[in-house]
């Protein structure tokens, strides 16, 4: 073999190796679907900058309406942007009678996977009476029982760290405040310490 064969069997293999690399890629668009249901035209955008960057960075995002939903796939889950106090009480008793109520009673008939971030249901404290307030505190836990998953933003994108080792990669998109769960002898790397702190996450040890 010559020199000049060598030389382009070397180049051959080195392409080869780069093509295979390329088909092996993760794409740009992260694999888990996401159905985030719009109660309000433009709720996406809405959301504070660190959670739709959280959403997007986990999430290939599908925005629709609570009408499309009923039609789409069972397995992909529905994050919905709002429940409003009304349609939290007809939830609970079973009465569908706007899209959101049709929407959340066909996902509990079905047992879809159905979301609402804690950040977007309205404040009890904004609820005058006290008893009302009871009241609605127990709606929205029947509602849980029901199959509504109310989260916060990191449980969403990353329910919990059940490792020996805690980097930054794995909360550098979290907003600040958030909630992390560990194992109790998850060692924490420095420079996720150093998120931890900026951001004053809150970590809770399992």
């Amino acid at each position: 073999m010559t020199s000049n064969e060598l030389e382009k069997l070397i180049r051959d293999l080195i392409e080869e190796s780069i093509s295979s690399n390329d088909l092996r890629r993760e794409p740009d668009t992260p694999a888990r679907k996401l159905l985030l249901v719009e109660v309000e035209e433009g709720d996406f955008h809405r959301y504070s900058d660190a959670v739709r960057e959280a959403i997007n960075s986990e999430f290939n995002v599908i925005i629709t309406n609570c009408t499309d939903a009923l039609k789409s796939e069972r397995s992909i889950p529905l994050l919905i942007t709002a429940l409003p106090l009304n349609v939290q009480a007809k939830a609970v008793q079973g009465i569908a009678d706007c899209p959101l109520s049709i929407l959340l009673q066909d996902c509990f008939v079905k047992g879809r996977d159905i979301i609402i971030l804690k950040s977007s249901l309205a404040p009890l404290s904004e609820i005058t009476s006290f008893n009302y307030r009871k009241l609605f505190s127990a709606y929205q836990r029947k509602l849980s029982e029901y199959g509504l998953r109310i989260v916060e933003i990191n449980q969403l994108v990353n329910p919990s760290h059940r490792s020996s080792f805690l980097v930054a990669a794995n909360i550098m998109n979290l907003p600040a405040g958030s909630q992390v769960d560990i194992d109790k002898d998850c060692i924490i790397s420095y420079a996720a310490n150093e998120i931890i702190r900026d951001k004053k996450l809150n970590i809770i040890r399992r």
